[in-house]
């Protein structure tokens, strides 16, 4: 009876050996691993490096978490915010034109969190025809662009170039970006286009989009050029060389009249050199 007890003994003392010895690189292993886990958690908000990385949008974020730039596609383009509102109605639908496809960008956020400029682009073929429009732009404080590289190409008739533009010196409100951002829910129609133009029409002092500056190549004649407008946008001075390879400098009055041009007529030319 003690031999049974004896060995029942020396049985059960081996088994808890073997159990204490897994137990040790049970806690062993353990160690190792929660002190892994350690160091990568140290390192997560460090420099990363990738070769290669799928993404549908990318945000950059101050330390409070606001947004000052997002890189998207089309999908999950945002729709940005306008005197502090939000633009719900764009999100996923961001169009260089009324019948543009929507595209995909960057966007700049400025300290308020409205946007203040970006890069969009879009193009596909319609009815056999390219239809392209791409546009890198930064707008005043508080207003639409100030200045932007664009291409547009619409059916094989193309522009692009560097352009300026004035805006008014009075901040978009509140009211209309409340306003625009109900209408812009609204089925498109003719009542849509009328509460638009309404809204254009009772805001008009915020509203003031003047072009005064082009540097590029225009669908007409084909041309490079430079061209200066007044304050109501009117072409004042225009500078080009056209599809014949022929320069020409212009400059107009308020109607649009050519004053005096460089180079001036033969017959001018000759009575000049007439001694």
């Amino acid at each position: 009876m003690s031999r049974i007890c004896l060995y029942l003994g020396e049985e059960v003392m081996d088994k808890i050996q073997r159990e204490l010895r897994l137990l040790k690189v049970y806690a062993l292993f353990s160690t190792i691993l929660f002190s892994v886990l350690i160091l990568v958690a140290a390192k997560g908000p460090g420099k990363k490096r990738f070769e290669e990385i799928d993404v549908e949008r990318i945000n950059v974020v101050e330390k409070d978490g606001k947004v000052r730039l997002t890189l998207s596609n089309q999908d999950r383009m945002p729709g940005g915010q306008m005197a502090g509102v939000d633009l719900k109605s764009r999100e996923g639908n961001r169009r260089m034109s009324p019948d543009g496809a929507p595209g995909a960008g960057l966007l700049f956020f400025n300290d308020d969190g409205d946007e203040c400029g970006g890069l969009l682009y879009g193009s596909k073929m319609v009815n056999g025809k390219p239809m392209a429009n791409v546009n890198l732009t930064f707008d005043h404080y508080g207003q639409d662009e100030a200045i932007g590289l664009m291409h547009t190409d619409q059916g094989g008739v193309s522009r692009s170039g560097l352009e300026v533009w004035d805006q008014p010196s009075i901040p978009i409100s509140a009211e209309f970006a409340r306003q625009f951002e109900a209408i812009q829910h609204m089925k498109d129609g003719p009542q849509k286009s009328e509460a638009l133009r309404s809204l254009s029409k009772k805001h008009a002092a915020e509203f003031g989009w003047t072009p005064r500056v082009f540097v590029g190549h225009m669908p007409e004649g084909n041309a490079a050029a430079v061209v200066l407008m007044d304050t109501k946008a009117r072409p004042r001075i225009r500078m080009a060389v056209d599809a014949s390879n022929t320069p020409s400098l212009q400059f107009l009055n308020e109607s649009g009249k050519v004053t005096f041009s460089l180079p001036t007529s033969q017959s001018a030319n000759d009575k000049q050199a007439t001694p």
